[in-house]
């Protein structure tokens, strides 16, 4: 059986930038450098500011690489939250429950 862990990372991060568009394209090259992809999204414009909601999907190990990435240059960072969930016991709980089926 395999008991290494399984973590599922987190991290919310707001940023304010000057040029959206520009660091639209920024972050995408970004996301596809570190073997992510978008697997959700959002956007919001109004007069006042363009807005932008997306989740990020990619390998754990790229993880903290790709997070570290996406402010950079002139983009000022609002807010960040990191968490992580360790999922080791309810897959190997899973596992064990389909053993036991068969």
């Amino acid at each position: 059986m395999d008991w290494d862990k399984k973590i599922i990372k987190t991290e919310f991060v707001q940023l304010e930038v000057k040029d959206f568009k520009k660091y639209s394209e920024t972050i995408h090259n970004s996301i596809r450098q570190y073997r992510g992809y978008i697997s959700k999204g959002k956007q919001n414009i109004t007069d006042e500011k363009s807005e932008a909601v997306i989740t990020i999907k990619g390998p754990l190990d790229q993880f903290e690489s790709l997070m570290n990435a996406l402010p950079a240059g002139g983009v000022k960072v609002m807010q960040r939250k990191k968490s992580s969930v360790d999922v080791t016991g309810e897959l190997i709980d899973i596992k064990w429950r389909l053993e036991a089926k068969k």
